[in-house]
């Protein structure tokens, strides 16, 4: 009998001291700092590790391929395998707890990389001939960078006193609001977290066009604009309730409150907006953002309209040399109004009409977008470049323009092209609440006409 109770010990021993099973693991939880710290021996022995939740509990991401979550894994030993499982559940469901889902998920470390990058500054070199100055971009030097770089593993081993952060990858779908429930240590750490689809994310400007006087309103007080000139016409039909009409004329334009913005930090930048032509519209910059000081070629970027003749979009990228295009294909000059979403930047450029993918092209630089001497973020403003068919400013309607310091992925673009109704984003749309009066609920009946009653509220 002693030696089946000496025997059934060690088997218990051995079951605790490898990390395969952690049946004798168990958490402490610190609210505050959202941070886990699991012990061994049911609570009685040793520390193991930790894990501190870096992002929010309650996470917004855009649609698409995102990071839904990030958090640090300290080990105080050798351990294998100490991600055991991620557990989904839709909590757009009332007992969410019974409706698990399934996703692909990529786990990823992060690690570090440096790069280097040219420094340009704006250098006076003379006068022209009317007298005004005359400014050149010129290389200034070179700076060192540190980019964040997420590489894919496949299992989380760790090293005593080994500290790496995590983060979960996955494809976030429109509507999505999901609890995610990670295993780690062998302990489910239900204290964490949520992520919910936001297509507010990175948001920089969304503009209703709706004032008939007045700031021209960011609806999320993120940045106004000014109209400035008297050929711009407030209160005109526009895709949802009022637009802004533009005659055209120098001068005569919507520009942001201030010059460092929209800048494409992130190497990316998407706008999103409804535009209606002219009979007779010209070859015209519809939304840009360049440097004052040059002629030619500029630092920036801009979104035209090739005019009447072809009535196409085309988006154009900067830089003190030459201007990367993208043209489009489709012909939009038929007097009603369109949805169009221009995506740049370094993970390339895209332009999308009416919910549809029209053209795309590879990779776009975006650098020196911001700082004295460049222009705001304008709407129906020239944009200086050699570039001359946008060189003018667009004449023709203008709505619902948004601004992102990111790109908009396909379901996105769909989605505030609402099968052509369009998309405010700040818009509260209600869903009623609906209670089954009569017929009493799964009731039988044989006749061929029921009558049903309901009640509806809205809250």
């Amino acid at each position: 009998m002693k030696r089946l109770l000496i025997f059934l010990m060690l088997g218990i021993f051995l079951l605790s001291f490898t990390s395969a099973l952690d049946l004798d693991n168990v958490k402490s939880y610190d609210s505050i700092n959202k941070e886990v710290t699991i012990k061994n021996a049911f609570g009685l022995g040793s520390d193991i590790g930790k894990a501190k939740l870096n992002t929010p509990l309650k996470f917004a991401v855009a649609p698409g391929y995102q990071k839904v979550a990030e958090f640090n894994i300290l080990s105080y030993e050798d351990y294998n395998d100490i991600l055991k499982s991620i557990s989904l559940y839709d909590k757009t469901k009332t007992d969410w707890e019974k409706f698990p889902i399934e996703r692909e998920m990529d786990i990823k470390v992060l690690s570090f990389k440096e790069i280097l990058k040219d420094e340009y500054e704006n250098v006076l070199i003379g006068k022209s001939k009317n007298g005004t100055d005359v400014y050149e971009l010129k290389k200034i030097g070179v700076s060192k960078e540190i980019l964040e770089e997420w590489v894919k593993v496949d299992l989380t081993n760790l090293k005593e006193n080994e500290n790496v952060t995590l983060g979960i990858f996955t494809n976030v779908k429109m509507g999505d609001y999901v609890e995610w429930i990670p295993k780690i240590y062998g302990v489910e750490i239900d204290e964490w977290a949520e992520w919910y689809s936001d297509l507010n994310n990175s948001l920089k400007g969304s503009y209703e066009m709706s004032g008939t006087s007045g700031a021209v309103i960011d609806s999320f007080e993120l940045m106004n604009a000014t109209a400035n000139g008297v050929n711009i016409s407030r209160g005109v039909t526009g895709k949802i309730g009022y637009g802004f009409r533009s005659l055209g004329g120098i001068d005569n334009y919507v520009g942001l409150d201030t010059e460092n913005y929209m800048r494409c930090s992130s190497g990316n930048c998407a706008i999103s907006y409804w535009m209606k032509t002219e009979p007779n519209t010209d070859g015209g910059t519809i939304i840009g953002k360049n440097n004052r000081y040059q002629d030619g070629d500029a630092n920036g970027w801009l979104i035209g309209h090739d005019g009447v003749s072809t009535g196409e979009i085309s988006g154009r990228v900067c830089d003190a040399n030459t201007c990367v295009g993208l043209d489009g294909t489709v012909n939009i000059s038929d007097g009603e109004y369109h949805h169009v979403v221009w995506n740049f930047g370094t993970s390339g450029q895209s332009l999308y009409i009416d919910g549809t993918l029209d053209v795309s092209s590879g990779s776009t630089a975006v650098s020196g977008l911001g700082g004295s001497g460049y222009t705001p973020v304008s709407f129906f403003n020239q944009y200086r470049t050699t570039h001359s068919a946008y060189f003018q400013p667009y004449t023709g309607y203008l709505d619902e323009i948004l601004l992102y310091e990111r790109q908009l992925n396909e379901s996105e673009v769909e989605a505030l092209w609402n099968n052509g109704d369009g998309l405010q984003l700040n818009q509260v749309y209600l869903v009623p609440n609906v209670i089954l009066n009569s017929p009493a609920d799964d009731s039988i009946s044989d006749t061929t006409n029921i009558l049903f009653n309901s009640s509806f509220s809205v809250t």
